[in-house]
C-alpha cells in the first residue's frame, strides 16, 4: 500500500483524510475567500476538513513557488524536533547526525538553527507556501515561539496556512488578524452547506431526497466527518432516515454509525479498530505485531478511503491513527473487553516500541497502561534522560514525559527531579528549576555539597549571570569532585573560573580553566573546549591582555568551524573579537565580526560577551559619525537585559550610553541617564561594578565641566584598585583621564608622567581607540608631549607608540573624501533589507520579515548607509537606484 503521501510540486502531502473519500469534494467557496493574505487559519474541532482544505490550497500554489508541509504532533513540542521537521520540509534534509559526546543543546543552539532556516527563507528567490498541520499541538511549548516568529515574518514571499483546533496557542494570531493579515476559516465557515452535502452524496453514488438531506444537515450541523461517515457506511440496501425532526446532538448519528457500520465489521476489522482505540497512533509494523492474524495491510486502504483512519508523518516514518471522532465512539461502543485487556495491549505496544528503539513512544504507551506500570516507566525515563538532555538536546520531550509520569504516579522522585532540573536549566526556566532544587536541597543544614544538585544550582546561577552564587556553589562541589574527569567536573571548573574572573582573581581563573581544558581534551568534546575559549578570552580582557585575548578568540573561532552545533559560542567569540578589533582601530574587521555575531548575540548566556559585542557596535557607529544609531543599539541591548533579568548587562550598557553622550558634549543628558539608572558614585570608595562604572562616568562628566578636582577625587581610588588588580587596559584608561585632569590643573609635568605610563601599557597591548576616542584635549596633550620629549626618548616604546597614535589622529581629523564607488559590495542581507525599505516597511516590519531583531536591522541599515555614503533612507534608496542595486 502507498504510505508515502501525495506529491505536489516539491512537497509530499500526508494522506490524512479528514473529510472526503477517494473522490474529493471541491469546496471552492472556501478557497475563494483567499484574497492573498499572508496567513490562512482553519480553526475547528477534528473532522471539519481542515487538512484537506490546506491540501487543496497548497495544490493551487503557482508553479514557480516552493511548497512545504510540516505535520505537527506532540513530538514537535520539542524545538529540536520542530526545527528538524521544518528544515526537512523546506529542503528535504534528514536530521543531522550527532557526535556521541557530552554536550548541551540549549536555547542558543536552537536559535542558531532557526536563524539558518529563517535566513534561507528570507533570501529565497522563490515565494514559499507552507502548511503547519495541527498547530495546536505546540500550545504551551517552546516550539510555539518559533512558529510565532514565522507568522510575523509572513508576507508576499512567505504564505502560511495553519490548521488547528480551538485551543489557546498564543502565537499572535489576534494581533496579526487586527492588521488584516489573516484569512480565517472557523467552524461555521467549514461546516458543509446543504448544497455541499448534496454534492458529497452524489460523489458517493447516492441520490437523497430533500428530507434526507435536511436530516443530515440538521443532525450533523454540517460537521463534515459525520456527514462523510453517514454516507460511506450506508449500504445499498439501507436508507438514510427521512425524518425532518431536528436532533439536539450528534449522539444519534454516532449510534447510527455504530449500528450500520461498526457493528457490521468483520472480526479482523474490529480487532484493528480496538487496537487503534487503545493505543492511538501506530506504524504498520506495530499493528502487525499486535494483531498478527488480522492482516492490517489489507484492511487499512479501505479505512483510509472512508476517512475512518488517517495517515500522519512521524519521526521514524509513517503512522496511522483512528479519526479522533471515530476513536471516541469506537472506544465507547467497541469496549467489550476489560481494562486489563487494554492495559495488556498498551504494555505490548510499549515493549515493541522500546525494542524498536522508539523509546519516547514506549514510555508514553506504558504510562497510558496505568499507574501499576509507573515504576517501569520511571526506570525507562531515567535510562533515556541522559540522551535527551545531553546528546539530543530534547529538553521539552523529557519535561513532557516527566510531568506525565508525575501525573500518573501522583508523586515526585528525586532521581527524576535531578534530570528535570537539567532540562529546565537549558530551557531557561530557572524558577521551576530552583523549585525542584529546593526539594533536592531542602535546607542549608541538610545540604551536602557533594550532591550533584549543588552543581546544577551553580550552572543555573551562572546562566542567570549570578556569578558570585554560581562560583561559590561550584567551588563547594569541586572540593568533593575536583579529581573527577567527567564532563560535569569540567563544567564545574569553567563556572568556578568565570566567578574568579569576575572578582578579579585572574591567576585563579587561569588555573581553573587549565583543569577544565585537561578534562575536555581527554573527553574530546569541542562543546566543552569552546566554553573554555570564551571564558579564557574574557579573563584575558579583564587583565588587559588584549593581544593574547585576540589569539584565544581566533583559536576558538577556528574550533567553531569544526562543528555545526557551536553557533552560540561563535556569536559570543565574534562579539569579543569585534571589541578587540575596535580597540586596535581595525574598523572593517569590527563590522565583519558583528555581521555574523549580532543576530545571535541577544540569545546567549554570557553577559560579558554581550556587553563587548554591543559596545563595539555602538562605538563603531560613533566612529562613523552615527550618534543616533549608537544610542539605538545600546537602548535595544539594555531592554534585552531587562527582559532576560541581566542587571549587569543593563547597568553596563547604560553607562556606555552615558559615555557616548559625554563624548558628544551632552554632559547634562549623560548625567540624567546615569542618575536615572542609579549610577551615582558612593560616598566612600568600594569595589564592585556599580562603584567602578559610576565613578569612571562621573569623572568624565567632571572633566567635561572643567571640575578637575572632583575628577581626580573620583579617579584616585580607581587607579589604585586597577594597579593592585593588574588590570592593564583599565589602568591605561584611568591614567589618561588622570593626565587630562592634571593638565586642567596646569600640572603639565604630572600629566606627562601619567600619559607616558599609559603609552607604555598601550604599546605592549596595541591599545589605540582609548586614545582616539577621548577627543581633542587628549590629542593636544599627546602632541605637546611629543614636542617636549627629549631626544634620548626617541627610541623608546612610548615614543614610537605616541607617533603611531599621532598618525591615527591625523587620519581621524582629515579623512579622505569617500566617493560612492561601491568598492565594498552590499551583502545579501543588506540588499534584502534595502529592497524591503523600498516597499515602505518600518524597521520592525523589516525585522519580522527577515526573522531578526530590530537592532540587527538597524545595524545592517547603517552599514548600507556607510557603503552608499548617505545618511538617510531616502538618500540610500536614491543612490541604490542610481547604481542599479534597486530597479527603478
Amino acid at each position: 500500500m502507498n504510505t508515502q503521501g501525495l506529491t505536489v510540486g516539491n512537497t509530499t502531502l500526508p494522506i490524512k483524510r479528514d473529510v472526503h473519500a477517494s473522490e474529493e469534494l471541491e469546496r471552492s467557496r472556501l478557497l475563494a475567500q483567499d484574497r492573498g493574505q499572508p496567513i490562512l487559519v482553519a480553526e475547528a474541532p477534528s473532522g471539519y476538513g481542515k487538512t484537506v482544505l490546506a491540501q487543496s490550497w497548497i495544490r493551487r500554489a503557482p508553479a514557480e513557488c516552493r511548497t512545504a508541509w510540516v505535520s505537527l504532533n506532540n513530538e514537535a513540542r520539542d524545538p529540536v524536533v520542530f526545527l528538524e521537521r521544518l528544515s526537512a520540509a523546506l529542503e528535504g534534509v534528514k536530521r543531522r547526525p550527532r557526535p556521541h559526546e557530552w554536550k548541551v543543546i540549549a536555547q542558543g543552539e536552537c536559535a542558531e538553527r532557526f536563524a539558518e532556516i529563517s535566513e534561507r527563507l528570507a533570501n529565497a528567490t522563490q515565494a514559499v507556501w507552507m502548511v503547519f498541520d495541527d498547530a495546536h499541538c505546540l500550545s504551551g511549548s517552546p516550539s510555539r515561539d518559533y512558529l510565532r516568529r514565522l507568522l510575523f515574518g509572513a508576507g508576499p514571499n512567505l504564505r502560511i496556512f495553519l490548521t488547528l483546533q480551538p485551543l489557546e496557542l498564543d502565537v499572535g494570531l489576534g494581533e496579526l488578524s487586527a492588521r488584516g493579515k489573516i484569512c480565517w476559516f472557523d467552524t461555521a465557515t467549514l461546516a458543509l452547506t446543504y448544497a455541499e452535502i448534496e454534492q458529497l452524496a452524489l460523489l458517493h453514488g447516492k441520490r437523497c431526497a430533500a428530507q434526507q438531506l435536511e436530516w443530515l444537515a440538521r443532525a450533523t450541523r454540517g460537521w463534515p466527518v459525520l456527514v462523510q461517515l453517514a454516507l460511506t457506511t450506508t449500504a445499498d440496501e439501507d436508507r438514510l432516515p427521512s425524518t425532518t425532526v431536528a436532533l439536539a446532538s450528534v449522539g444519534p448519528v454516532r449510534e447510527y454509525i455504530h449500528e450500520r457500520y461498526l457493528a457490521r465489521l468483520a472480526p479482523a476489522e474490529r480487532e484493528l479498530l480496538w487496537i487503534f482505540a487503545c493505543i492511538g497512533s501506530a506504524p504498520l509494523a506495530l499493528l502487525e505485531a499486535l494483531a498478527p492474524g488480522s492482516n492490517p495491510d489489507a484492511i487499512l486502504p479501505r479505512l483510509l478511503a472512508q476517512g475512518i483512519v488517517q495517515q500522519e508523518a512521524s519521526e521514524d516514518g509513517v503512522s496511522f491513527r483512528l479519526h479522533p471522532v471515530v476513536r471516541e465512539t469506537a472506544a465507547r461502543l467497541l469496549a467489550s473487553r476489560s481494562d486489563t485487556a487494554r492495559s495488556a495491549l498498551l504494555l505490548a505496544a510499549a515493549r515493541w516500541y522500546w525494542q524498536s528503539n522508539r523509546k519516547t513512544a514506549a514510555i508514553q504507551s506504558l504510562l497510558e497502561a496505568g499507574s501499576e506500570y509507573a515504576e517501569k516507566a520511571l526506570e525507562w525515563i531515567l535510562e533515556l534522560a541522559y540522551s535527551l538532555n545531553f546528546q539530543y538536546g530534547r529538553h521539552q520531550t523529557l519535561m513532557d514525559l516527566a510531568e506525565r509520569w508525575e501525573d500518573v504516579a501522583k508523586r515526585h522522585d528525586p532521581r527524576l527531579d535531578q534530570e528535570i532540573v537539567w532540562a529546565l536549566i537549558f530551557l531557561r526556566r530557572f524558577g521551576e528549576a530552583h523549585e525542584r532544587l529546593e526539594r533536592l536541597i531542602p535546607t542549608a543544614k541538610d545540604a551536602d555539597p557533594a550532591n550533584a544538585a549543588f552543581l546544577q544550582k551553580a550552572v543555573s546561577f551562572a546562566l542567570r549571570d549570578e556569578y558570585e552564587q554560581a562560583g561559590t556553589l561550584a567551588h563547594a562541589w569541586l572540593k568533593y569532585h575536583g579529581a573527577d574527569t567527567s564532563f560535569t567536573a569540567g563544567a564545574g571548573w569553567v563556572v568556578h573560573a568565570f566567578r574568579l574572573k569576575c572578582i578579579g582573581d585572574i591567576a585563579g581563573a587561569h588555573r581553573a580553566l587549565t583543569q577544565a581544558t585537561s578534562i575536555f581534551d581527554k573527553l574530546h568534546t569541542t562543546y566543552g573546549t569552546a566554553w573554555v575559549h570564551v571564558v579564557r578570552a574574557l579573563t584575558m580582557i579583564k587583565a588587559g591582555d588584549y593581544r593574547d585575548a585576540l589569539a584565544e578568540v581566533k583559536q576558538g573561532l577556528a574550533l567553531c568551524t569544526t562543528s555545526s552545533d557551536l553557533g552560540g559560542h561563535k556569536a559570543m567569540l565574534g562579539g569579543i573579537e569585534a571589541f578587540l578589533h575596535y580597540e586596535r582601530n581595525e574598523l572593517s574587521a569590527v563590522r565583519s565580526a558583528l555581521d555574523e555575531a549580532l543576530p545571535l548575540l541577544l540569545d546567549q548566556g554570557i553577559v560579558d560577551a554581550m556587553v563587548l559585542g554591543f559596545a563595539a557596535a555602538a562605538r563603531l557607529h560613533v566612529a562613523q559619525g552615527e550618534l543616533g544609531a549608537a544610542l539605538d543599539t545600546l537602548s535595544d541591548a539594555e531592554q534585552c537585559g531587562i527582559r532576560r533579568g541581566f542587571p549587569r548587562l543593563t547597568l553596563t550598557l547604560v553607562a556606555e550610553r552615558a559615555l557616548v553622550l559625554v563624548h558628544a558634549g551632552a554632559t547634562q543628558q549623560a548625567r540624567q541617564v546615569a542618575e536615572a539608572a542609579g549610577l551615582v558614585p558612593p560616598a566612600e570608595p568600594r569595589n564592585g561594578l556599580h562603584w567602578d562604572r559610576a565613578s569612571r562616568l562621573h569623572a568624565r562628566i567632571a572633566l567635561a565641566n572643567n571640575d578637575s578636582s572632583r575628577a581626580l577625587e573620583l579617579l584616585a581610588p580607581l587607579v589604585a584598585h586597577a594597579r593592585a588588580a593588574q588590570q592593564k587596559f583599565k589602568l591605561c584608561e584611568l591614567l589618561i583621564l588622570s593626565a587630562l585632569a592634571e593638565d586642567q590643573c596646569k600640572r603639565e609635568a604630572t600629566a606627562f608622567k601619567l600619559l607616558e605610563e599609559a603609552l607604555a601599557l598601550a604599546a605592549a597591548e596595541h591599545y589605540v581607540r582609548v586614545f582616539l576616542d577621548e577627543g581633542a584635549e587628549l590629542h593636544r596633550l599627546l602632541h605637546r608631549w611629543l614636542e617636549s620629549a627629549p631626544t634620548a626618548r626617541h627610541n623608546r616604546i612610548e615614543m614610537a607608540w605616541a607617533k603611531h597614535l599621532a598618525s591615527a589622529i591625523a587620519d581621524l581629523q582629515d579623512p579622505e573624501p569617500r566617493a560612492v564607488t561601491l568598492a565594498e559590495p552590499l551583502t545579501q542581507r543588506e540588499r534584502q533589507i534595502l529592497s524591503l525599505l523600498a516597499q515602505g516597511l518600518s524597521n520592525a516590519e523589516i525585522a519580522a520579515r527577515c526573522f531578526v531583531a530590530e537592532s540587527t536591522v538597524k545595524w545592517n541599515l547603517h552599514n548600507v548607509y556607510g557603503k552608499l555614503g548617505v545618511k538617510s533612507r531616502t538618500a540610500a534608496l536614491r543612490v541604490a537606484r542610481e547604481h542599479g542595486i534597486l530597479k527603478l
